[in-house]
């Protein structure tokens, strides 16, 4: 009888040994997906709206995902126009400006977010330049323990590895 505590096959029995006892392995998994409004072409001085999904594909809830934005020189920042976004490193000829954004709310298992990023296109410092590529990343998150979670199901966060901007926008 399965209300019986004494029964050996009682998954809900503390005392029960028969290891059936239900256990969902934890799977942290967050994907980001980044696209671009308006695929241009572009003049300088124009305004290119990126959008940087943030998906939750694991079955733990995810907090406090910090994103990474590799932002090229051809490209200009503007702080008012982006709430969130922080310029950590601006960018020059031979390196990529840093963007960060701290996503703080819970992100549920299947749950998304959306964060607009806006961009001028610039007159890029190294003239041998032609295409305004883009790259972002998850960088770290935590469980809603506060614990942080490196350990995402198929990827490493905080790379920027060769094989992340092999992809082509």
């Amino acid at each position: 009888i399965n209300g019986d505590p004494n029964n050996p096959s009682n998954p809900d029995a503390p005392q029960d040994e028969d290891d059936h006892d239900p256990h969902q392995v934890q799977v942290f998994d967050l994907a980001l997906r980044k696209t671009v409004d308006d695929r241009g072409p572009y003049m300088i001085g124009e305004t290119a709206t990126f959008r940087v999904k943030v998906y939750n594909q694991g079955n733990v809830p995810a907090q406090n995902v910090i994103l990474n934005d590799y932002m090229r020189s051809g490209f200009a920042f503007n702080a008012a126009a982006n709430p969130g976004w922080t310029l950590t490193t601006a960018p020059t000829s031979s390196v990529d400006g840093l963007l960060n954004y701290t996503i703080t709310s819970v992100l549920l298992p299947g749950d998304s977010i959306i964060l607009p990023l806006l961009l001028e296109i610039a007159l890029d410092e190294n003239p041998a330049v032609k295409d305004w590529w883009n790259y972002a990343e998850i960088r770290s998150s935590q469980d809603t323990l506060g614990n942080n979670r490196n350990d995402d199901a198929d990827s490493q966060g905080n790379t920027n590895s060769p094989r992340e901007n092999e992809v082509e926008p």
